[in-house]
């Protein structure tokens, strides 16, 4: 209710995000539409209804993913994140055995090996985010920095102070951009890996750090 009322004010707000579009949709679907939305690490944003890739000739996941799901769903404590075609991630929670997540990273090393052999096309990116460790098989050069630049580029984020909330290492490339746009990053949660201007624990003081903000700074937002 309060991203709809930021927009309602006239903030310019988009999202960045590893997850994919349908995800988005289920869980804000009244201003999915009226914003910008990069989703699976930055590869694709969709702006005004058309979804732009970030990487020419980027590989399409949906057959690995397919392939792949049940052989890492039968490592212990593993679960693959569904509707991705352009990356795919593996969370890995309460694990019982270390050695599972080690696994999981090798099964995604081994087909990484198996489509970069003509030519470097994806990688294998270790990350965590609250209560998971994550192995993402994503297309190389995806980012979520290179997503805000794209965005940033559009008429209504032209001049206006960027902030970004985040909560994970999955975040700390959009932070950096952020950073080096003389902009704001708001930490929600414990991560540490990034320098911040605003720490949050609630969604109340998100809240309250997101108010104060869209008054002060006239942001445009993106997290």
């Amino acid at each position: 209710g309060h991203i709809q009322g930021l927009v309602d004010l006239g903030s310019s707000f988009s999202i960045v995000t590893g997850r994919p579009q349908i995800f988005i949709e289920r869980i804000l679907p009244n201003i999915v539409t009226q914003i910008p939305v990069a989703t699976e690490h930055g590869v694709l944003v969709s702006c005004d209804g058309e979804i732009s890739d970030m990487i020419d000739n980027a590989v399409d996941m949906a057959a690995v993913q397919a392939r792949l799901k049940p052989v890492l769903e039968g490592v212990s404590g593993c679960i693959v994140e569904d509707h991705k075609t352009r990356s795919i991630t593996a969370l890995c929670t309460e694990l019982e055995d270390p050695a599972s997540f080690t696994q999981v990273v090798r099964i995604l090393e081994e087909e990484a090996d198996r489509l970069n052999q003509d030519a470097q096309r994806v990688t294998v990116k270790e990350s965590t985010i609250p209560g998971n460790i994550v192995a993402d098989l994503i297309n190389t050069g995806a980012d979520k920095n290179r997503a805000c630049q794209f965005i940033s580029e559009r008429e209504e984020f032209r001049g206006k102070v960027p902030v970004c909330i985040i909560d994970s290492s999955g975040d700390k490339s959009m932070a950096e951009w952020v950073h080096e746009n003389d902009g704001y990053v708001i930490i929600v949660g414990e991560y540490q890996g990034v320098e911040c201007d605003f720490r949050v624990k609630t969604t109340d003081e998100l809240r309250d750090v997101l108010g104060r903000s869209a008054e002060i700074m006239q942001p445009s937002l993106n997290g």
